[in-house]
């Protein structure tokens, strides 16, 4: 995967803390193509941030797609056929933290790479030609992989095991979404809690295992 950009700076979570609810999580293999894509913005990117035809090429990442580990994992499967092929579109953010268009190598996950994704499907007349197509919101820390997990940054890890892609995925899907933490700080961490005692051995591993700690420490303080 290619370095986190300056723009990264502005939020130092290295992993993500929240999810998005719209979004499907993808195991991918990835290859070493990419191919130009629509200029059309995805939900999070403001839509007056640039008018069409003004807009930089953007470019997606060919991967295969290996698993769907998502609620809606029969659909995606099914939308992206025997092929199981996707198009990636990676996006950026700027110093103030505004979603922005990729400005680093296209290739953004080194060619071979199977990691855990979180990404929303573009609606279909967004696609690059055929292929089903894919936002990846602030993908400087994308893709998941054990790798980038010896050590989590800025925690001292005491020969913790590391989780596989697969693993992530599971544990990712507990984490509450932005909307949910707004209503009901309190409640917004029961799904990690209810993972964690359905996961026990899982939850010994990084990055879930510093991740719940920090979080039942924000519960208990509250």
């Amino acid at each position: 995967m290619a370095g986190a950009s300056p723009a990264a700076m502005c939020d130092q979570t290295y992993f993500r803390g929240f999810r998005t609810a719209d979004e499907s999580g993808l195991v991918v293999r990835a290859l070493g193509a990419t191919v130009v894509t629509s200029d059309a913005l995805p939900p999070f990117v403001f839509p007056d941030w640039q008018p069409p035809g003004s807009r930089p090429t953007i470019r997606g990442q060919l991967v295969v797609v290996e698993r769907v580990l998502s609620g809606d994992s029969a659909a995606v499967r099914h939308t992206l056929g025997p092929t199981m092929r996707a198009v990636l579109v990676p996006w950026d953010h700027d110093t103030g933290c505004e979603p922005i268009p990729w400005t680093s190598r296209p290739t953004w996950i080194k060619p071979g790479t199977v990691g855990f994704v979180p990404a929303r499907l573009r609606p279909r007349d967004k696609w690059a030609g055929a292929v089903a197509t894919f936002d990846v919101q602030d993908a400087w820390r994308e893709p998941y992989t054990a790798e980038r997990a010896k050590p989590v940054p800025g925690v001292v890890v005491e020969k913790r095991a590391t989780m596989t892609p697969d693993e992530y995925g599971s544990f990712y899907h507990s984490l509450p979404t932005i909307d949910s933490w707004k209503r009901d700080q309190r409640r917004a961490f029961d799904a990690m809690f209810a993972w964690e005692r359905a996961h026990p051995d899982l939850a010994t591993k990084e990055p879930a295992a510093t991740e719940l700690m920090v979080r039942r420490r924000a519960a208990d303080s509250r």
